[in-house]
């Protein structure tokens, strides 16, 4: 009975524009992870965001090398801000000592999610306190592939605090001009988001050449200013805000955001962000360097495994470049992830040639996929049977 292999989405790499990938629940973050990006604001307007649908090609290999950004995710347990946000699994801090930002995460089989944060100025009026969603913000679902339904995320928080915790200007403005006795305030900040994955195909960065699936998201950010009045209780003061020129992040905007994800990559491959009619390019994010630095990674890039005849008929000739020396296993498989053949070898050199008979294999696209008998992934790459 043939065994069918795992490979945590990994084996499909390296697939070429005639096959879409699959992005499974291995590229969300966990702790331990450090996740490496490039932001660029600079001589964005001309990047092309493309067309939906099978079998496209984005290129950003030619963007300026950007500002590079690091996010290093910890267990909860290092955090003493952990009990205010029930069942994370991870989270990311920015900045020390008083003036940290901490954001935190729940994984689950299907979703990453963030829970909320505590020591940003979610409201814009100088009140950092912990913005605890009511649900978790779903920020990534797994498994993705084209086409799918559009899916929709939802969440809400509310910030409750004293008017004296305002800045004085901030405070002075509002007592002055809203003609009602304010005592208590509320922040209350409603996300909404519709996700659809419209189209695959490849992505040029600098740096490297990826299969991605691009998924388009529509979020709507609404942001009210609550009061606690006599006698009435809280009640929603947006109106008299909007009315002297708007207090804070107060109001409704509406972003456009195209990820690009590949499926061995925690980070984005890229992520372009639009205004709200989706075209008009204001920001670029790129992934920096060759991998995320966590344990999934290969140990193998598909340019390190030749092969040749490609197509092949019978045998098939491998040379491997930089492979660590132990035992491994070379397997045949299916694009389902189904091992067909494979062969036990062992490597001792740099260099490290074998070859595999293929000859019972039907005509059609295979992977070659290298792993250690303990059943991790090296590296693979794609070949061709014509009979």
């Amino acid at each position: 009975m043939k065994r069918t292999v795992l490979l945590s989405m990994t084996f499909l790499f390296s697939l070429g524009a005639f096959a879409q990938i699959t992005v499974s629940n291995a590229i969300f973050p966990v702790p331990g992870d450090t996740l490496r990006v490039k932001n660029v604001i600079q001589n964005v307007a001309s990047v092309q965001i493309g067309n939906a649908g099978p079998n496209q090609n984005w290129d950003l290999s030619t963007l300026g090398s950007g500002t590079l950004v690091e996010t290093i995710y910890e267990s909860p347990s290092n955090s003493p801000n952990a009990a205010a946000f029930a069942g994370a699994t991870s989270y990311i801090k920015v900045g020390g000592g008083g003036t940290a930002v901490e954001t935190f995460f729940k994984n689950t089989s299907t979703t990453y999610a963030s829970l909320g944060t505590i020591g940003s100025d979610v409201t814009g009026l100088g009140i950092e306190d912990a913005a605890v969603f009511n649900q978790p913000y779903v920020l990534q679902r797994a498994p993705l592939s084209y086409p799918s339904a559009a899916a929709t995320a939802q969440t809400s928080a509310t910030i409750r605090f004293s008017i004296d915790d305002l800045p004085a200007f901030l405070k002075d403005s509002l007592l002055n001009t809203v003609p009602l006795q304010l005592d208590s305030l509320g922040f209350g900040l409603n996300l909404n988001r519709t996700d659809n994955i419209d189209a695959w195909g490849t992505m040029k960065i600098p740096g490297g050449e990826y299969e991605v699936l691009r998924e388009k998201r529509v979020e709507i950010r609404a942001a009210i200013l609550e009061a606690k009045l006599p006698f009435i209780g809280w009640t929603d003061v947006t109106s008299y805000v909007s009315a002297i020129g708007g207090i804070g992040n107060v109001g409704q905007d509406t972003t456009v955001t195209y990820y690009f994800y590949n499926n061995t990559s925690k980070e984005p491959i890229a992520l372009i962000n639009t205004d709200a009619s989706g075209q008009n390019v204001q920001s670029v994010q790129y992934k920096s360097g060759t991998g995320t630095v966590g344990s999934k990674d290969l140990t193998l890039k598909a340019s390190d495994i030749m092969i040749s005849p490609n197509p092949v008929m019978e045998q098939l000739n491998i040379e491997i470049n930089g492979l660590e020396k132990g035992t491994y296993q070379a397997s045949a498989v299916d694009l389902s992830g189904k091992i067909l053949l494979s062969q036990k070898f062992t490597s001792s050199n740099d260099i490290e040639n074998l070859s595999l008979n293929v000859s019972m294999l039907n005509s059609g696209t295979y992977m070659l996929v290298i792993q250690n008998l303990n059943g991790q992934i090296q590296g693979a790459t794609r070949f061709q049977v014509l009979k």
